[in-house]
């Protein structure tokens, strides 16, 4: 494993193709080694079930931190709409969230959006 430096495996990766990569790193090194060499340069474990459980993993995390920046931007448009910003579509364009859901969420708090909204 000597020279092989994570920089090194990440610089032949950039130039190849990842399979080329960790064949030829298998071939060379063997299985065991090749392994550990991988994951250091990469973050990834070798084999398909454990890079499956980390994307799977991964995944998992990014739709909670989604749900949560959905939750705060409901929070947003109500604030806005509180604030003054009394048009659905501006609400919208400042949140990212659909019409459907400024109108939804400004329901929910009990903010007739008919009634200030401009394009209702």
């Amino acid at each position: 494993m000597e020279g092989l430096t994570g920089d090194v495996v990440r610089r032949i990766i950039a130039e190849k193709e990842d399979n080329d990569v960790y064949s030829g790193l298998y071939a060379q090194l063997g299985g065991d080694i090749a392994d550990e060499v991988w994951s250091r340069a990469t973050g990834w474990d070798a084999n398909e079930d454990s890079g499956r459980e980390q994307l799977l993993a991964s995944a998992e995390d990014w739709r909670i931190q989604r749900l949560g920046a959905i939750a705060a931007l409901k929070c947003i448009a109500v604030e806005l709409w509180n604030d003054g910003m009394e048009n659905v579509q501006d609400i919208r364009r400042a949140t990212g969230l659909s019409r459907t859901t400024v109108y939804e969420v400004l329901r929910d708090a009990g903010i007739d959006p008919a009634a200030g909204d401009s394009e209702a």
